[in-house]
């Protein structure tokens, strides 16, 4: 009955609003990007940070640019995200509005998601995810394929070469018009990964080289854009993508061979309509990921596949100085893996209202309540409550929020033999956020300042922890109530006008991440911060861009990192130093040729993101990038 009447009740919501608004006479805006944005809890990174060719993949890009803590296992490996000191399955990656987080653990391998694949990267921070779904205690990442409706036939092709084997050749192709918008994206990626490092486990500390690091990805992109009407948009998007990866061993396992293959398609489709006041966006989605895992020397040749279905409904409704947003989404998921005893089936439906009020043209208030439902089990109700209010006339802009959010567990840690947990918990949280952002204008508009300041706190029950246990093999038990609290800092300045183009940004996190409950009379955890959670996060970047030439900077710094959970042991901070040049001709505004060289690592720092993986030292790369537009 719960199901039946949050279906009934979003169904009425939107029947009842679409009655007086219906229109066909809305034009669709034409979508571009030309600019970075800050908002508060929120983060967009645009098109020209993403074609930066000393990004590998969206790990990279994000440890660079964001608050995030990429847990890197080297070069094309493992890349998994901590936000706000969660963990790794506690942030959302979403496409188009979509999940595409793993059914079988939760979390999502950044090194499988290409920079070049993608027009738009955007953040939400903490409770600010919830607009997309359950699940994102630490946050959101959201990534977006988007359309520029005009005429055009427009050819792009880079190819890029690098330190220790890189190489990687990209192609895109648009064509279209006012009417119709067809982009193909090719990509091929090799390396061999085979750098130098200092092996701290023998005497003398020699260098070695990195064995059994090679890759090989491809993927291919397809999307299409139709406008149906003026007021209505249909797109479909395909994706595929393959990567052999061969995974180096830890420094003091050095003879041992691992291999990875993961297959991924990907096809949505979203029919969106727009009316006088009212938005109308319907999006489904069916992921087929497939993984195959070998360990020589334990002996390990396993296989799993996942199938998702998922889709998802939303309506916005303005009205006078109220805007309403209704949503349903449901997802079913199904996995096959040798780890499991048989097909494991689970689906899951959430019911989400969110109401905002402009009481003041200076004050705003949100409320919104997610229902968030597993099918034959629990059901949990995660209400929130946001204000936003502008000082004055004045450019500063103040909000605050309060809410709950849950963690449903993954079907590893509910059904993995022998080590699933069907007693296990939901892990649930209950957050509050305060902060500032300010935006102005500097000298006849010629140069602009954001900023943003955000304080949060969120605790955590029921915290979900994989632990040995006497039979000789690790098993997930709700141990741990963590507490995190912290501070994001942003600033940018930027003159994005004149001969010479400047764009100077900063970002600062600090995060404290600790489990304030013992597990047992030896528990020296208590009060400790979690394991791989760094403190201290900085960024520094500054691009400038004169007559076709371009310099780039990036500055990143990263706290110490424990690594036992009674803090005794520890990984040394480290910072990186990147810088580019770049430099472009065009020829009758119809060709363009660019060329652009950077050094990573400038310093050569010798560091490790993951305790015994190396990560290499100073590094070279070249693009030579071709564009034909008509």
């Amino acid at each position: 009955m719960k199901i039946v009447g949050s279906i009934v009740l979003f169904l009425m919501v939107t029947n009842l609003l679409a009655q007086n608004t219906i229109s066909d006479t809305v034009k669709i805006n034409q979508v571009t990007v030309q600019g970075a944005a800050q908002k508060s809890n929120q983060e967009r990174l645009d098109s020209t940070i993403l074609s930066d060719p000393q990004h590998l993949n969206l790990g990279d890009l994000l440890s660079k640019k964001s608050h995030l803590f990429i847990k890197s296992y080297g070069i094309g490996s493992l890349a998994t995200i901590s936000l706000r000191g969660s963990g790794s399955a506690h942030t959302l990656l979403n496409w188009n509005g979509i999940s595409l987080n793993s059914s079988m653990n939760g979390t999502s391998d950044l090194a499988l998601f290409p920079l070049f694949f993608m027009d738009e990267v955007s953040l939400n921070y903490g409770l600010s995810s919830s607009i997309d779904g359950t699940g994102g205690i630490g946050g959101s990442v959201n990534i977006s394929t988007l359309p520029q409706f005009k005429k055009q036939l427009n050819l792009f092709v880079s190819s890029n070469f690098g330190s220790f084997g890189q190489q990687q050749l990209n192609a895109k192709v648009k064509i279209g018009n006012e009417k119709f918008q067809s982009i193909t994206k090719l990509i091929h990626n090799k390396a061999d990964n085979n750098f130098e490092y200092i092996d701290l486990t023998v005497e003398g500390f020699p260098k070695r080289q990195v064995k059994n690091a090679n890759l090989l990805q491809k993927g291919v992109m397809q999307s299409f854009f139709f406008k149906l009407k003026r007021n209505q948009l249909v797109e479909a998007n395909f994706w595929w993508f393959d990567s052999e990866r061969n995974l180096p061993p830890l420094i003091a396992l050095r003879e041992n061979t691992e291999f990875q293959e993961d297959i991924s398609i990907k096809s949505l489709v979203k029919y969106s309509k727009y009316f006088d006041s009212s938005v109308l966006k319907l999006t489904g989605a069916y992921i087929d990921d497939e993984l195959k895992y070998v360990n020589q020397r334990a002996g390990i040749a396993s296989k799993a596949q996942m199938k998702s279905l998922r889709t998802r409904a939303d309506y916005e409704f303005n009205f006078k100085k109220i805007e309403l947003h209704s949503q349903l989404k449901f997802d079913n998921n199904k996995v096959t893996a040798d780890g499991l005893a048989k097909e494991v089936e689970q689906s899951r439906l959430e019911v989400y209202l969110r109401a905002r009020h402009s009481i003041t043209e200076q004050f705003n208030v949100n409320l919104s309540v997610r229902n968030f439902q597993v099918l034959q089990s629990e059901s949990y109700l995660l209400p929130q409550l946001r204000f936003d209010y502008q000082i004055g006339k004045s450019n500063v802009k103040l909000f605050a929020l309060a809410g709950k959010n849950v963690k449903y567990p993954n079907l590893n840690d509910l059904y993995y033999q022998p080590s699933g947990n069907i007693s296990l918990n939901a892990e649930e949280s209950e957050s509050v956020e305060f902060g500032s952002t300010y935006q102005m204008d500097l000298i006849k508009e010629k140069f602009y300042v954001n900023s943003s300041t955000t304080l949060f706190y969120n605790n955590i029950e029921n915290y979900i922890q994989w632990v040995p246990t006497a039979f000789g093999f690790w098993r997930p038990n709700n141990l741990k109530a963590v507490e995190t609290m912290g501070a994001e800092f942003f600033v940018e300045v930027k003159q994005p006008k004149g001969k010479l183009k400047k764009h100077l940004s900063a970002t600062y996190s600090y995060t404290s991440s600790k489990n304030y409950k013992k597990q047992h009379e030896f528990d020296e955890s208590r009060g400790k911060q979690l394991i791989y959670i760094p403190e201290h996060k900085g960024n520094i970047s500054l691009n400038l861009e004169f007559m076709g030439s371009a310099f780039t900077i990036n500055y990143q710094m990263l706290g110490i990192r424990f690594i036992s959970s009674d803090n005794e042991d520890l990984l040394p901070s480290y910072s990186l130093l990147d810088v580019g040049l770049s430099q472009y001709v065009s020829i009758n505004r119809k060709y363009l040729i660019k060329v652009t060289a950077g050094v990573k690592n400038v310093l050569n720092d010798e560091y490790q993101a993951i305790e015994w993986r190396p990560m290499p030292n100073r590094n070279y790369f070249v693009q030579l990038a071709y564009q034909f537009k008509k």
